[in-house]
């Protein structure tokens, strides 16, 4: 079976990314009309890191239940798990404060960083179980 999740990721870390720096923009610019691609990338990262948490639970069941990964393997799907709560309540919370009040933009800069961090802290331990136990690369695992 093709491991789907190093190509799958991409499409959740990237726009996340890009919704930080439309964010800024926005506070930056703020009569540009540029809430909506923050917006957009928004989205769009929501649904990559959707993709990402499935493509990752199905790369994770072809590890041995015994496999000194397993630890790891657990704390990048807990990491998975809370990046995907966050950016959606990050969302909900965004939709209903643009719904009733005009500006907050700084504060959606301050929870765009926020979920950036969470993004990095879930890369990290992907790119342990890579760079450390051999999981995605093909060859065997320990």
């Amino acid at each position: 079976m093709i491991d789907l999740h190093p190509l799958v990721i991409h499409f959740a870390i990237a726009p996340l990314a890009l919704t930080l720096l439309f964010q800024y923009a926005v506070l930056k610019w703020p009569d540009r009309g540029l809430q909506y691609p923050a917006q957009y990338s928004l989205w769009v990262g929501l649904v990559g890191a959707v993709a990402a948490v499935i493509t990752g639970i199905l790369t994770a069941r072809g590890v041995p239940a015994d496999s000194p990964a397993q630890a790891t393997i657990f704390n990048h799907r807990l990491a998975g798990f809370v990046t995907l709560g966050y950016f959606v309540l990050y969302l909900l919370l965004r939709r209903w404060l643009l719904a009733r009040y005009t500006g907050r933009p700084a504060l959606f800069l301050v929870l765009a960083i926020i979920g950036l961090g969470i993004v990095v802290t879930t890369g990290f331990f992907g790119g342990e179980l890579v760079y450390t136990f051999g999981i995605g690369v093909g060859g065997t695992v320990p």
